[in-house]
């Protein structure tokens, strides 16, 4: 008896000879710390219509430049390319500095 064989899921994209394959959360959710996009990433969830990924976590920065805080942050990941699409903040944001 053989092991089963683990693939990644596939998306078909518009041209049907071509073939993208979706990165794994654990790829993203180290990517986004590497990139020093999110200190920690609190969750993380595959949109399969979109192909895309919400993570939501935190971020260290200084508010009026000495204030230690954590700021909250919602990125918009593609799950294809892992290019951020989309960021949202809280709305005194504006006032830290990261």
């Amino acid at each position: 008896m053989t092991e089963p064989v683990i693939t990644k899921p596939t998306v078909p994209t518009a041209n049907k000879n071509i073939v993208s394959t979706i990165k794994n959360s654990s790829e993203i959710s180290a990517m986004l710390v590497e990139q020093k996009q999110l200190n920690a990433v609190d969750d993380i969830v595959l949109s399969q219509d979109e192909q895309q990924y919400t993570a939501k976590g935190y971020r260290n920065a200084k508010l009026f430049f000495f204030i230690p805080v954590s700021v909250k942050v919602e990125l918009k990941v593609n799950a294809v390319n892992g290019n951020i699409e989309q960021v949202k903040k809280s709305w005194w944001a504006f006032l830290v500095r990261y």
